[in-house]
């Protein structure tokens, strides 16, 4: 089987150490109903692909870490506002990926959302900030603090109108937490 980053050979038995996490413990520490969940998986096309998929009747499907720390996103983005449809496509980019998920390394997850003023169509640029990027800050001040986040350089000229922020390190942290507290 082929690693889609690297192309480096990867055998089924480093799959299945690594996809442990199953549904009902996921379910369990992100606080998903079950049906849900599975609606998102077996929706067409399916919001959430698992890295090893169910082999067959009675067999379950399995995720990685990264791959748990991708629905965590996609549920905080539904929660949010964000389409499921969209959603998918931004977390697609951190599913099923067996070594090197970036969702691991980056920091923030910006959304930059901006209107097409000829047909008023709504488009979403995606930047994932990692430390020591290189782009310009933007300071936010929270109760008090000011919060520096990295944004990119050409953002004035997009016509943008909004900007949504996920912290994925606090992500993170929490999942680690769920999944600790739920015995995974």
């Amino acid at each position: 089987m082929d690693d889609y980053n690297d192309h480096e050979s990867i055998q089924l038995s480093d799959i299945l150490a690594i996809a442990k996490y199953r549904t009902l413990g996921i379910c369990k520490a992100l606080g998903i109903e079950r049906e849900r969940f599975r609606d998102w998986v077996k929706s067409r096309p399916g919001f959430i692909k698992p890295t090893l998929p169910a082999m067959g009747q009675g067999t379950k499907a399995g995720f990685t870490l990264g791959d748990v720390y991708a629905i965590a996103l996609f549920k905080k983005m539904t929660e949010t506002g964000f389409k499921r449809e969209l959603s998918a496509d931004i977390v697609s980019n951190f599913m099923g990926i067996v070594s090197g998920n970036p969702i691991e390394f980056i920091q923030y997850l910006i959304c930059i959302v901006k209107t097409n003023p000829e047909n008023g169509e709504q488009n979403t640029t995606i930047s994932m900030i990692m430390r020591g990027d290189g782009l310009d800050t933007l300071d936010i001040h929270l109760n008090s603090k000011a919060v520096k986040f990295d944004v990119p350089v050409d953002m004035d000229d997009l016509g943008w109108e909004g900007m949504f922020i996920f912290n994925i390190v606090q992500l993170r942290q929490s999942v680690d937490l769920a999944l600790s507290n739920a015995g995974l």
